[in-house]
């Protein structure tokens, strides 16, 4: 049990450096990561495991498939679900559940909360740097705003899309939209 909590110190403490690293190269339009075909199954089912055993909480992970691939840079998609499941802790503390499909032409990772949700004019904004739902959170749970204008940038970098669907009282569900591609981890 120790090691398993400093093992997600460290991985949290790597997180945070690739976040600020990160948003240093976005600041200066720096988006030619190179991007490699990865198994998105494997990536986020790693991150549950590493969040599952730093936060003790009921993370449940669905899929239907044993593999599913997009073309990206495995850092920054790392990101985006570090970021997800983080906001999910953060304003929920009821299980969190992760849905990984694939439809059409595309790959969506669904990150469901049951926290307090957020309102129809906050969700206008909740992608906005700086922009915090609830301001009085800030001192208390910390947090800068970034982190949804940071994931919603990388998934546009990737061709993708990251959206909310929420209803107060109700939870919010996180929806990155990534092309599907199909072969083999490179």
């Amino acid at each position: 049990m120790f090691d398993e909590s400093v093992d997600a110190i460290d991985t949290e403490a790597d997180r945070m450096q690739q976040l600020v690293n990160q948003m240093l190269d976005l600041a200066k339009n720096k988006q030619t990561a190179s991007k490699v075909q990865l198994n998105f199954i494997n990536l986020t089912k790693k991150i549950v495991q590493t969040f599952q055993a730093a936060y003790n909480r009921d993370i449940f992970f669905h899929t239907d498939s044993d593999s599913i691939f997009v073309k990206g840079n495995r850092e920054q998609l790392e990101q985006v679900v570090y970021i997800l499941l983080s906001n999910a802790i953060q304003y929920s503390e009821k299980e969190i559940d992760i849905h990984l499909i694939q439809e059409g032409d595309h790959t969506f990772l669904h990150v469901i909360d049951k926290g307090p949700g957020i309102s129809k004019a906050d969700q206008n904004h909740i992608f906005d740097r700086f922009y915090r739902v609830d301001k009085a959170r800030t001192r208390k749970s910390g947090g800068t705003g970034l982190g949804l204008a940071i994931a919603k940038t990388i998934s546009d970098i990737h061709d993708g899309s990251l959206t909310v669907q929420s209803k107060e009282g109700e939870g919010a569900t996180f929806i990155l939209r990534l092309p599907k591609v199909r072969g083999e981890e490179e």
